[in-house]
């Protein structure tokens, strides 16, 4: 599961954090994190947007969620995008909350900063998030929400919490025996 933090809302926007979670979608269970922030004018030197509507939008946020765009480490674009790379394996499916916005987002940061490099995932393995939550809206609706809403890393766990739900509920031969 991927969950961007971002700077807006279009192809080319700033990205302030990226985090993914392994995850298996038929029982929920993690296996792995990865959890960076990004700083902001590193983003700039690659050509990456701020949208000002966007920095209207986070001033509008709660404390929480603010501070974590700019508390700790904030970490060079670059780096965390080879970081990323090493975290991601390539039979990995890519699980974004819209395969447009995270996943289009990320891989054109990727193409920005490394010169049209091949991303380093399968595009073929991308799953939309949405897409799942379309089709049993009530899970994700009656889905309790824990931790700060827009951090990536608690905005994963929560994804996962309700697709993995979504998916038992539609291959139930495959949801784990309880």
């Amino acid at each position: 599961m991927l969950d961007l933090e971002t700077m807006g809302n279009k192809s080319f926007s700033a990205i302030v954090s990226i985090a993914a979670v392994r995850f298996d979608p038929f029982t929920g269970e993690t296996s792995g994190t990865f959890y960076e922030r990004i700083n902001l004018l590193s983003n700039t030197k690659y050509g990456l947007n701020i949208q000002a509507d966007t920095v209207l939008w986070w001033l509008d946020q709660n404390e929480h969620a603010r501070t974590e765009l700019t508390k700790g480490i904030n970490r060079d674009i670059r780096t965390v995008l080879i970081e990323f790379s090493n975290f991601i394996k390539p039979d990995d499916h890519l699980w974004g909350n819209s395969v447009r916005f995270d996943i289009g987002i990320l891989e054109n940061a990727w193409q920005k900063v490394f010169n049209d490099q091949p991303i380093p995932w399968n595009h073929f393995l991308e799953l939309d998030v949405r897409t799942i939550a379309f089709l049993k809206p009530e899970i994700k609706k009656n889905e309790p929400r824990t931790g700060i809403h827009h951090n990536p890393l608690h905005d994963c766990y929560h994804q996962i919490k309700y697709v993995s739900k979504t998916i038992q509920t539609l291959n139930p031969k495959n949801a784990p025996a309880h």
